[in-house]
């Protein structure tokens, strides 16, 4: 079933499209009365949604039920290392939404850009991908943060990858708290002091294998892996 992107999505009675959705709605999926759609909030709710009338003036719909989805756990927060071309980066953008983030916060680091954060545009990249995975949450985009900065800020588990060579575990087999943020460094990887000085928040080193991964690859596998860590915990 198609879906759309509605902030403020009532529990019941009718709702209103916003113009680029039902924009798409009819002149791209050429919806009719009598169709079905659903909407999310982006904050876990799913409405199923019946195009009442079609006018010159805007749609009606009516909301047929909704439901609301539990966040996935753990909550994950993604603090990254922004690749420098825009493709690798939007791409990066859409696999995390896909895989279930709960927030993102750019890192700025020796290594990475330090370039105009384009919060606008990557939202919009977000709830595009937010409506083709079907999925009910949309995670919070932060705005850049230095590290020492974002290591201020609470962290129940943080699981840090990176090439230095120190003992690592598998990340597919490290226990999982319910909330963790996951750092991935940039192109030429963190360096050896912004190492040492995430590991004094006791942090776990965790290895995604042999290769040396692109920053937008290692957060694919990252998080793969711990979905499907989490996914093999609920069936024991």
């Amino acid at each position: 079933m198609e879906q759309y992107y509605q902030p403020e999505l009532p529990d019941e009675g009718s709702i209103r499209l916003r113009d680029d959705e039902e924009r798409h709605l009819l002149k791209v999926r050429r919806a009719r009365v009598g169709d079905h759609f659903q909407c999310t909030d982006g904050l876990g709710k799913i409405a199923f949604v019946r195009i009442d009338g079609i006018g010159t003036q805007g749609c009606s719909y009516t909301l047929v039920k909704t439901e609301n989805i539990a966040s996935p756990v753990p909550q994950i927060h993604l603090a990254v290392a922004l690749p420098r071309q825009e493709s690798r980066l939007e791409w990066l953008l859409e696999k995390s939404v896909e895989l279930g983030v709960h927030e993102i916060t750019p890192l700025m680091t020796e290594r990475g850009i330090r370039e105009r954060i384009r919060k606008e545009r990557w939202e919009k990249i977000m709830i595009s991908a937010l409506k083709q995975s079907l999925s009910a949450h949309l995670p919070v985009l932060n705005q850049a943060c230095g590290l020492k900065e974002f290591l201020q800020q609470e962290h129940p588990q943080i699981l840090l990858a990176h090439c230095h060579p120190t003992p690592k575990k598998l990340i597919g087999q490290v226990q999982l708290l319910p909330k963790l943020s996951l750092f991935i460094g940039p192109e030429g990887d963190f360096t050896e002091q912004e190492v040492k000085l995430i590991s004094q928040k006791n942090s776990i080193s965790v290895s995604l294998g042999d290769l040396r991964l692109r920053t937008e690859t290692a957060v694919l596998v990252a998080l793969a892996h711990i979905r499907q860590n989490q996914q093999l915990s609920e069936t024991h």
